[in-house]
């Protein structure tokens, strides 16, 4: 068999294959975390949010935006020097917001994420 028949039948089966590959990881929601600060806000999200009482306070006054909350949760910077990892009940970690907005403190637990706002230095 000539090469370029060979080299045809490897990439006819090569394409098929990529496309049934993305059909079945398209299907699972397949995604890949591999940096710490990744993982931590995947986790938090997973997870049922509850609002710290002081936080619903000033959520409720105007002094906090639910939305940039949801935002640094979402797409935040975990400050791994202020956080508390080595807990045994529940860590807590600090994120900063992408904009440098807020800082919001996540106590992470089994099955809930407790927030409440950090007030700025």
């Amino acid at each position: 068999m000539k090469f370029i028949y060979r080299l045809g039948f490897f990439l006819g089966g090569f394409s098929i294959g990529l496309i049934i590959l993305v059909f079945v990881l398209n299907q699972k929601n397949a995604s890949c975390n591999y940096f710490p600060n990744d993982r931590v806000l995947h986790d938090i999200q997973k997870k049922s949010i509850v609002f710290e009482p002081e936080t619903l306070e000033a959520i409720r006054l105007k002094q906090a935006d639910s939305l940039a909350i949801i935002q640094t949760i979402q797409h935040g910077d975990v400050d791994f020097g202020e956080s508390q990892t080595k807990e045994k009940g529940c860590n807590t970690y600090k994120i900063n917001h992408p904009d440098e907005l807020m800082q919001i403190s996540v106590r992470n637990c089994q099955t809930k994420a407790y927030i409440s706002i950090v007030p700025k230095k």
